[in-house]
């Protein structure tokens, strides 16, 4: 989520940034029948979920790591089905920026290589983003590594926001 709220900044002429990192970004935009079925697919997850939170928090478990599976869980199961409604139509209709050669140059779009917004990303950030970088994480998950190794995933960050190349 907080990718597609950065891209919706990016649309404003007065907000300035000199470097961007997204991680695991929805690239969908104006994808109705994928947020038909993953509305369809997390509503499914959310009750089933809410039913039965012990398998919920053994899935954040395997996606998220042992140590944020009951957080996750209880984000899970406390979402409202209106906001998580509102997360899927979100993730299936982004609103894509344009970014200078110079932008592109200092972003990243980074994703895990099983992150199922990779396959589009490798489509879209060569026609959209040509002078991005696009970062591949073997074997993490989506935003899986910020989870799994969040210190050396904050001093990543810090190196790449103090101007280090990654």
């Amino acid at each position: 989520m907080g990718a597609v709220v950065l891209m919706e900044l990016l649309h404003d002429p007065t907000i300035q940034i000199n470097r961007l990192f997204f991680e695991g970004a929805s690239m969908y935009t104006n994808a109705g029948f994928v947020n038909f079925m993953m509305r369809r697919i997390m509503l499914a997850k959310h009750r089933k979920a809410q039913v039965k939170p012990e398998i919920a928090v053994q899935k954040m478990a395997q996606l998220y790591g042992e140590q944020v599976k009951q957080i996750m869980a209880s984000q899970m199961i406390g979402i409202s089905e209106n906001s998580l409604v509102n997360v899927v139509h979100d993730c299936a209709y982004v609103n894509l920026p344009t970014l200078s050669p110079e932008q592109q140059k200092n972003t990243i779009f980074a994703y895990g290589e099983k992150d199922a917004d990779l396959k589009l990303a490798k489509k879209i950030c060569p026609s959209q983003f040509p002078q991005a970088k696009l970062m591949v994480w073997p074997g993490k998950g989506h935003c899986t590594y910020i989870t799994e190794a969040p210190a050396q995933y904050a001093a990543m960050l810090k190196a790449y926001m103090s101007g280090e190349k990654i």
